[in-house]
């Protein structure tokens, strides 16, 4: 039985919405909600095709307006274009602006500040979003659905861990910013600690991941996956990435790659384990230099 490209299955359902469609639906939806007759089987391919929605704002934003001009919508392709664009830096802003929370969180000196971040409430009347800030990682999930707004990584808060909502958008981000501005202003967090190095895993675990998952370059992939490219690269003794799917190499060999795989060019590929301070930080550093993560 032949397995689809899941390339060529993203495309398609890029194709069945209409680029135009995808961004009006995504913009308007997220945030002004002011258009209420979709199409409901383009809204069901919407909702299937949520991992690739990134690829496709980016994709979007790169195509002529004269293209987008030929769907059948209220809107120009110069309008799509814009919203496209704003998207995109909403997305960016997004994430620098949750990693900055994400750091405040353990400076917070009073409990009650958690307590309140992980009220449904108080986060909806403080930052507009329908989710508790915070999920207790103790907390068994009420469906799979609510988990999904939450980040993998938890943070510690007070000896116990907390997963951030992921769900900002548009004014969230302005009353987040003013929240975490209020707190520093009234004395609310404890001063900020010179952070000891990092270690290179932790690196490769967050920048390094974060910089393969933004690639667009198929051939670089190729060659990460290349035993005697990463030798030459990082110093490493394996590939620096390998097939999720690979079945190769036997249990001694995939020990020597993380298990949570990293999604690339809508494939799925886990990184190896294997690198040492001598011989492989210098060259992963430089390397993630050059792509701009530091």
């Amino acid at each position: 039985m032949k397995h689809k490209d899941p390339n060529s299955e993203a495309d398609e359902m890029l194709e069945t919405m209409g680029a135009a469609w995808f961004i009006a639906y995504t913009y308007y939806k997220k945030k002004l909600k002011e258009l209420s007759k979709w199409e409901k089987a383009k809204v069901d391919v919407f909702n299937k095709s949520k991992t690739h929605h990134k690829e496709y704002i980016r994709e979007v934003a790169e195509m002529r307006e004269k293209k987008l001009d030929k769907e059948e919508l209220p809107l120009s392709g110069a309008e799509i274009l814009r919203m496209a664009e704003e998207l995109q830096t909403q997305k960016r802003v997004s994430k620098t602006l949750r990693d900055k929370f994400r750091a405040m969180l353990p400076r917070l000196k009073d409990e009650e500040f958690v307590r309140d971040l992980c009220n449904i409430k108080y986060s909806k009347k403080t930052f507009g979003i329908p989710y508790a800030m915070l999920l207790p990682v103790s907390e068994k999930a009420r469906c799979t659905r609510l988990h999904a707004r939450y980040d993998e990584d938890p943070v510690m808060v007070f000896g116990k861990g907390y997963r951030v909502c992921k769900e900002w958008f548009g004014k969230n981000l302005e009353s987040i910013e003013k929240w975490m501005k209020m707190r520093e202003e009234r004395g609310d967090l404890l001063p900020s600690k010179v952070r000891p190095a990092e270690k290179i895993g932790e690196i490769v675990q967050g920048k390094f991941r974060d910089i393969l998952a933004e690639i667009h370059d198929e051939r670089l992939v190729d060659n990460l996956c290349d035993k005697e490219y990463s030798q030459a690269l990082f110093g490493l003794s394996y590939a620096a990435l390998m097939p999720a799917v690979s079945t190769g190499g036997g249990d001694k060999f995939h020990v020597r790659y993380y298990v949570d795989p990293v999604k690339i060019l809508g494939k799925e590929y886990r990184i190896c384990n294997d690198w040492y301070e001598k011989r492989s930080r210098r060259k992963l550093e430089r390397w993630i230099r050059k792509q701009g993560g530091l």
